[in-house]
């Protein structure tokens, strides 16, 4: 094995354990907001009549660099189209505290139960089940 395939079976293998470590903390946080995890992948039966791809929830560390200095509206609307399990509107709602209307859009009906079970506990959330488009 040459240096350059050395590092790239080095880097893979560290990008595997960071990948792991991430999911790991992320499926802790989950619990501590909403009580469940909401990592599962989900597949889509839509993929062939509307294109759309399968429910894969968005790691908090994004969530929290982009979402974590913002300054929201309580008056308005913070919508998710697409929201999957809905880890950003849990963010929003659980850990940023985010007092306007949270509504979250999703095409599976599975992925969307599995939202509306824990936002049923935030009075602010809605989760619609449908095509946005």
């Amino acid at each position: 094995m040459n240096f350059k395939e050395l590092k790239r079976s080095i880097d893979l293998a560290v990008n595997r354990k960071l990948n792991s470590v991430s999911h790991y903390l992320d499926t802790q946080h989950d619990k501590r907001l909403v009580g469940v995890p909401l990592g599962k992948y989900v597949p889509t039966q839509h993929r062939e009549d509307l294109g759309a791809t399968a429910s894969q929830s968005s790691p908090y560390l994004p969530l929290q660099t982009m979402l974590g200095n913002e300054v929201f509206d309580e008056n308005g609307v913070f919508a998710d189209i697409g929201c999957g399990k809905v880890r950003a509107l849990a963010y929003m709602a659980a850990e940023y505290g985010y007092k306007g209307r949270l509504r979250g859009i999703e095409l599976n009906e599975e992925v969307a139960a599995i939202a509306s079970s824990w936002a049923e506990n935030y009075p602010n959330v809605e989760i619609i089940c449908g095509n946005a488009f």
